[in-house]
């Protein structure tokens, strides 16, 4: 899909190009607009023209900084409720070129810290939790369902989503939960024998 003239490509460049700079030399300040970040780092990708896309992709190493600086924190020990559910808004718009870009251990991070927050007693964060967790597992290739310590995240995720969707959370969560557990459904490396039977 074109977004961009042709008349237009060398400007864009030069601003991905400063942006790109921006998020590697301060990270501080851009960690406060990685929505926005992960916004322009999709519509990037979606363009035909390469070096847009190679431009766009510098900008997806934001993702790699997150994971390994501020965001497991915030996913994990954030007493504000709203911090969390942005986090968990962020993490679900990651593209699957940028998860696919990670290394193992930040996938899986992924996964066991959205896991983790499917167990918040806050539904607002619950709700976006389920919900990215559903995204977040929709990328997973074979590679990952025969890896041992990604299947075991997998399973346990999976049976996460079903309890949920059959629990008392409410209707949002639950929904959220259905959605998620349809993401899910879409992805073909994931074998139905996964599923745990109830």
């Amino acid at each position: 899909m074109k977004l961009i003239q042709t008349d237009q490509i060398g400007s864009l460049l030069a601003v991905l190009k400063v942006l790109a700079l921006l998020v590697k030399g301060y990270f501080s300040m851009a960690q406060s607009y990685f929505l926005e970040l992960g916004e322009v780092a999709c519509r990037c990708m979606e363009e035909m023209d390469p070096s847009i896309q190679l431009h766009g992709a510098k900008v997806v190493t934001f993702w790699t900084m997150m994971l390994n600086g501020p965001l497991p924190g915030i996913l994990q020990n954030s007493p504000h409720a709203t911090l969390q559910t942005s986090a968990c808004d962020a993490l679900s718009s990651i593209l699957p070129e940028a998860f696919s870009s990670l290394q193992n251990d930040q996938q899986i991070l992924c996964v066991t810290l959205l896991l983790g927050l499917n167990h918040s007693e806050n539904p607002l964060v619950k709700s976006n939790a389920v919900r990215a967790l559903g995204n977040v597992l929709h990328f997973l290739q074979p590679c990952h369902v025969a890896n041992p310590r990604f299947r075991e995240a997998i399973e346990e995720s999976l049976q996460a989503l079903i309890s949920t969707v059959g629990s008392e959370a409410t209707m949002k969560v639950r929904w959220n939960a259905c959605y998620a557990l349809g993401n899910v459904f879409k992805n073909p490396a994931l074998p139905l024998e996964l599923l745990p039977v109830q």
